[in-house]
Formats: structure tokens, sequence, C-alpha cells
């Protein structure tokens, strides 16, 4: 990188908020149109990815972690949706990702594939805090189908996660 490079690189506007972007990838053999969705919340210095999926015990389980902690991590094919939280760092914009998943890992809900999944906790989610059931049905799997994304999980109940806390200022969908 050159000096001038680093000057303009330096003066360049910097973000103040996060970006939330729910992508999904294959997880079966070619000809299975199902896909895994998956959110990421990036602020320009931290990343966090916001996923579900089976316990050890076959239960329905979700984490919160750093980007590169999780197996998620730059697998993403597909985006399914992406957002803007404007003054909003990622350490705050995860709180009701980070609260969610602790609910659902209390519930000991089962895991069932095609309906209560890694895309139910996503859909969910995306649902309760942004206004929009993010996820494809079977009539689009020649886009990507992620199955379990329209099943409702238990209502966790207004008082453990915070609802629309953070809005976006834009999406795309």
């Amino acid at each position: 990188m050159s000096l001038e490079d680093r000057a303009a690189l330096a003066s360049a506007p910097k973000r103040n908020g996060t970006t939330v972007t729910v992508e999904s990838y294959p997880v079966g053999p070619p000809w299975d149109p199902a896909e895994h969705m998956y959110a990421e919340f990036d602020d320009g210095r931290d990343s966090y990815i916001y996923r579900g999926g089976p316990d050890p015990d076959l239960r329905l389980g979700a984490s919160v972690v750093p980007a590169h902690l999780s197996r998620d991590f730059g697998r993403g094919r597909r985006v399914l949706y992406q957002s803007f939280l404007p003054d909003v760092s990622a350490t705050q914009a995860i709180q009701p990702a980070q609260a969610d998943a602790a609910q659902i890992n209390r519930s000991e809900h089962p895991y069932l594939g095609v309906t209560s999944n890694s895309n139910s906790v996503i859909g969910d989610f995306t649902a309760r805090q942004y206004g929009q059931r993010v996820g494809n049905g079977p009539l689009h799997a020649f886009r990507g189908w992620t199955p379990g994304y329209a099943y409702d999980l238990p209502d966790p109940g207004v008082d453990q996660i915070p609802t629309g806390m953070y809005r976006p200022t834009n999406s795309i969908w």
C-alpha cells in the first residue's frame, strides 16, 4: 500500500454502525436445494455470527460467537437479507441474539430437521427483531430452500428477549 493509499484510507469516512447480513449455503449433496442460514453482525471492527443447530442431545441449540470462530465463517453463498443499524456497535447489536440464543438453549426444544432447526432460529429472530421473516420456501428451491424458516418456535416471552431493540435504516430483502 502506497503512502497516498494510506492517507486516503485514513481520511475515508468511517461507518458508524453495524451491518447485519443473513446468508445461506447448501448443506447437502448438489441435487438437494436445502440451505443453512446464519446472521453476521459486522461494525468494521468486530464481527459476530449468530447460528442455530442441533446440540449434542439433538435439541435445538443456538450461539453467538466471534465470526472467525464460527464454522459458518466465510461460507455464505447467498445473501438473503442485509440491513444497517446506525450508531450501534456489533457488541450492542448482538445483545438480542445472545438473549435469544440463551432462551433457545434453555428451552430443550427438539431439533427436527425441516421444522425446528437452524433456519427457524434465524427466521424467528429476524421476524421479531427486524419485522421480516427471512428465508425461502420449497417453491423457491431453484434458488435455495431454507427449510424451517417459517416455523414459529415457542414464544420466549417479551421479558426475556428485547424485541425490535435496534431497527435498520435500510435493508435489502
